[in-house]
C-alpha cells in the first residue's frame, strides 16, 4: 500500500491554520526586525561614544586638552591661556 497525501484542511480548520501560520511569521518578521533595530542601535551609540570621546575634555575647562592613549587612563594637559589684547 502507498502512503496517499494527507488531504488539506478544509473550512473552520482551515481558516484557523492559516491564522496560526500568519501569526507566527509576524511573529518571527516582528523578532527580525526588533533585532536589526537593537544591532542599529548599538553601532550608532558605539560611533557617537568614540568620535566623542576624541574631542572631550571630560568636565574640565577649553583650556585642558584630553586624550586617550591605548592603555591606561585619559591623559589631560592643561594649555595656558592667551590673554585678551
Amino acid at each position: 500500500m502507498m502512503n496517499s497525501p494527507r488531504p488539506s484542511p478544509t473550512g473552520a480548520a482551515a481558516s484557523k491554520l492559516d491564522a496560526f501560520l500568519l501569526l507566527q511569521r509576524l511573529k518571527n518578521a516582528g523578532l527580525i526586525l526588533l533585532a536589526l533595530l537593537a544591532v542599529g542601535a548599538v553601532m550608532v551609540a558605539g560611533g557617537y561614544l568614540q568620535s566623542s570621546s576624541r574631542s572631550a575634555n571630560w568636565g574640565f575647562g577649553p583650556e585642558w586638552q584630553c586624550s586617550l592613549p591605548g592603555k591606561g587612563g585619559p591623559i589631560c594637559i592643561k594649555h595656558p591661556v592667551k590673554p585678551d589684547p
